[in-house]
């Protein structure tokens, strides 16, 4: 799982869409282009990792239990 930051939901410029749009050319064939706004950074990621099973086992985890029987 990978953790990406968000655009500022207060930013003035963008109003919290993390991106300028502007329109060139002829409008009603809506040509249309967005530069990133400055409160928005999609680059920087974190890497969520899982817990091993013996540490997660330290910390009370425990394997669930399985039953052959059927649901109903």
């Amino acid at each position: 799982m990978l953790l990406t930051q968000r655009p500022n939901p207060n930013c003035p410029q963008c109003c919290g869409e993390g991106f300028l749009a502007y329109c060139w050319g002829d409008p009603e064939f809506g040509e249309c282009d967005a530069d990133p706004c400055d409160c928005w950074n999609s680059f920087p990621q974190r890497r969520v990792l899982r817990l091993p099973r013996l540490v997660a086992r330290r910390l009370g985890w425990r394997e669930p239990v399985y039953s052959t029987e059927p649901p109903f």
